[in-house]
């Protein structure tokens, strides 16, 4: 074999073997974006060498005071594909044209892995310049306002003194029905809007208790002192408490809070149904005539 051969062949076992070794070090870790559209990102990333376990968080990038749009633990085997990749799909929870942060955490000992920006697609009720100077999706109002916003200036062009780009309008959002009154939640929020008269203190928006869009208990209830609670979808009571929150703590804490919510009015529900049971009455079979019914003949003792 040549030395040229040589080189060759080993060039080939290397691309071969990086190919399907799974990634070794943080250097070697990257987030492949497999699609987006307007309100969703999909993405994988292989696992890390000694890392079981990984927090996924997608939040919009510089607002960290808003709630990640898509968080998501995954564990080992588990969740990891055949493949060797560890996948992620946020669902139709994005919003157009914003600018999102992707960031993969090690939660124990907590780290930092890799963060990615990306832009979700502009909506069709907006316009998106091939390159623009601020915003990347402009909206209606932007159009032929005397101000370029791309740098082709294809936002201001006219045709026949009107202008050349125009967009659909967007559709009257339809107004959600209120929730209903008659729930313990609902209740205890008017009681507190009612009940004022003789009192020293005005009960503020945290002290009052929050409503869900069906009118139970929100799933989580943070006051003023940076102290959320898991609260009870039907009784509002305290099921548990998390101090020192910050933003991500609040995503895993909110997360589980949602989830316990969610049991519990399955069990209630569940409940319900199976307490309210039908009794159907014994079927009786009657005879369309006299005719049908065997005569009596009493038995015999000789």
């Amino acid at each position: 074999m040549s030395v040229l051969h040589f080189a060759v062949f080993c060039c080939l076992l290397t691309m071969t073997v990086d190919a399907w070794k799974p990634w070794r070090t943080d250097d070697q870790f990257q987030i492949e974006i497999l699609s987006k559209n307007q309100t969703s990102i999909q993405a994988r990333f292989r696992h890390l060498r000694k890392v079981s376990k990984y927090l996924v968080n997608v939040q919009v990038k510089f607002l960290a005071d808003v709630q990640a749009a898509y968080t998501k633990n995954l564990k080992g085997k588990r969740d990891r594909q055949a493949d060797g990749y560890y996948y992620i799909n946020t669902g139709d929870v994005l919003e157009p044209g914003t600018l999102y942060e992707i960031s993969v955490y090690q939660p124990r000992p907590f780290r930092t892995i890799k963060n990615i920006d990306v832009i979700t697609d502009c909506s069709v009720y907006t316009y998106s310049c091939n390159t623009s100077r601020g915003e990347s999706c402009l909206p209606s109002a932007y159009l032929c306002d005397g101000v370029d916003d791309c740098l082709d200036k294809s936002d201001e062009e006219k045709l026949n003194f009107t202008c050349a780009v125009t967009l659909p309008e967007r559709p009257t959002p339809p107004v959600p029905s209120p929730p209903p009154v008659d729930t313990p939640c609902m209740r205890a929020l008017i009681a507190s809007f009612e009940n004022t008269e003789g009192r020293d203190f005005v009960l503020t928006d945290r002290e009052r208790p929050s409503c869900d869009a069906n009118g139970y208990f929100a799933p989580v209830k943070c006051d003023h002192a940076s102290i959320c609670h898991c609260i009870h979808p039907l009784s509002g009571k305290v099921l548990k408490t998390q101090r020192d929150i910050d933003e991500l703590v609040l995503n895993i804490f909110s997360g589980v809070c949602r989830k316990k919510s969610k049991k519990i009015l399955a069990r209630a529900n569940k409940k319900s149904d199976d307490s309210v049971v039908e009794i159907q009455p014994p079927e009786v079979h009657l005879p369309e005539s006299v005719g049908e019914l065997a005569p009596f003949s009493p038995t015999h003792t000789p």
